[in-house]
């Protein structure tokens, strides 16, 4: 069973909570001037797999934040709080939050058109600067 055509008209702007969460990781990591690779290195993993972390194409785990957050100079709970900020701010601007990333087309079976990871940066980093 193929998931109905959506009309570009109903289709609602999202993101995922993962890539809020890997958004904030990757702007504590370039504030602290850090490559991928030493987050990677932390935490066992190759660097792109970390990439994918950061783009949220891969979920964080709760022992990964743990590990990363000393490294980047802040408590667990910064990340998170800040990623909760930035959804609330979305939220504001008509985009919705998903508890999961998109299927590989961008495009829910809700007709939610998930943003790419460079325009949630952008908008992250918009949030963050003022």
């Amino acid at each position: 069973m193929q998931p109905k055509p959506q009309s570009t008209a109903a289709v609602q702007p999202a993101v995922s909570y993962p890539e809020i969460v890997g958004s904030v990781i990757k702007q504590l990591r370039t504030l602290c001037q850090l490559d991928q690779t030493r987050l990677a290195s932390a935490v066992g993993v190759a660097q792109p797999t970390w990439s994918r972390v950061e783009n949220g194409a891969i979920p964080i785990s709760v022992e990964q934040l743990g590990i990363i957050a000393p490294v980047l100079g802040v408590q667990p709970s910064e990340i998170l709080r800040r990623a909760d900020l930035a959804a609330a701010q979305f939220a504001v601007q008509g985009i919705q939050v998903t508890p999961r990333r998109s299927n590989p087309s961008g495009i829910d079976d809700d007709g939610r058109a998930f943003l790419k990871g460079a325009a949630v940066v952008a908008l992250l980093a918009a949030i963050f600067s003022k």
